[in-house]
């Protein structure tokens, strides 16, 4: 989901002001943000930031594909995703990497299994994680996620 902040000036001092202006706008760049619309008025300067998040925890492979940073499950378990270099279709590759020896929790992520998916499954298992979040027993029971922490 973007983000979005809006930022307005209203100039009394001159040159400081804007200079003032100039270093919000160069402070939000820096934490990810980009301009995504500015207008000036009458005494005043609107400039709206907008940003994605979750491109955050995209890089790029060595091809310059989009490849996610591993999420660590409760068990060290890790899950990935990658675009896939595919010409025939869009698609996905979806890497889970888990412990040979499951009993041995501190052991290395040794055993890896790919699934490439297409496109339409892709968003398929997307809103099967959505609906499954949604209406976890959990969710119905409590009407919230109950976490470890909670009491």
């Amino acid at each position: 989901m973007i983000e979005r902040r809006e930022l307005i000036f209203r100039p009394k001092d001159g040159i400081s002001d804007l200079a003032q202006m100039v270093d919000a706008v160069v402070d939000a760049e820096a934490e990810g943000w980009t301009i995504e619309d500015w207008s000036a008025g009458m005494g005043s300067c609107t400039v709206v930031l907008a940003r994605d998040p979750i491109s955050d925890d995209f890089t790029a492979t060595g091809r310059g594909f989009k490849c996610s940073e591993p999420i660590v499950g409760q068990y060290n378990q890790e899950i990935s995703i990658f675009e896939s270099s595919t010409a025939f279709t869009t698609a996905i590759w979806v890497r889970v990497a888990d412990r040979a020896d499951l009993n041995n929790m501190d052991g290395p992520n040794d055993v890896e299994a790919m699934c490439l998916l297409k496109h339409e499954d892709a968003i398929r298992l997307r809103d099967q994680l959505t609906w499954l979040l949604d209406n976890h027993h959990h969710i119905v029971a409590y009407g919230k996620a109950v976490d470890e922490e909670d009491d």
